[in-house]
């Protein structure tokens, strides 16, 4: 029996938005769908076996009034599953796909940067374009060249690097165009 996977736990990775492991959880839940076929269909053999021989081989129950043999009535045959139906990940993911684009989505925009002219990097994600309109607006009075202290991406964190007005606007800028 292939690894399976349950849909309460490929259902977990997509809510948490884990795009790593969810085709692969997806193609583990069919699996899992398939050996489930199998079981039932597996089942189903083995009572129409034991029904079948059962049948063949009705017992007798008792006599009539001619000194005929009764025998029991025959046990009904079992319904045989329907054909199995084609389990791939891509069925299985088929009900999620909103949610797995907006989950994919949200993983990008955490994770946006933008290079502006001077080649300094800058995170592009939605709090970071809201910290860079807060310094321009904060700034708006000032001139291009007005140096206000950034922490960029492309440097430590917690380190501040200068950058002018105009840097954080441009940066601004390619961040919403980004989102």
């Amino acid at each position: 029996k292939t690894e399976t996977c349950s849909l309460e736990r490929l259902q977990l990775f997509i809510e948490r938005g884990n795009t790593a492991h969810i085709e692969a959880a997806a193609g583990r839940v069919a699996n899992g769908q398939k050996w489930q076929y199998f079981d039932e269909y597996h089942n189903y053999l083995s009572k129409l076996t034991a029904i079948n021989d059962y049948n063949a081989n009705l017992p007798i129950i008792g006599k009539d009034e001619h000194d005929i043999d009764i025998y029991a009535s025959p046990k009904t045959i079992p319904d045989e599953p329907e054909a199995m139906p084609e389990y791939t990940g891509s069925k299985v993911l088929a009900p999620y796909l909103v949610n797995l684009f907006k989950a994919d989505r949200q993983d990008k925009m955490q994770r946006a940067k933008v290079i502006i002219n001077s080649g300094k990097t800058f995170d592009a994600d939605e709090k970071s374009i809201t910290r860079l309109n807060n310094a321009i607006n904060a700034a708006r009075n000032e001139i291009s060249d007005f140096i206000i202290e950034w922490s960029t991406a492309d440097v430590d964190t917690g380190v501040m690097v200068p950058c002018t007005k105009a840097e954080l606007e441009e940066a601004h800028t390619k961040a919403v165009q980004n989102m």
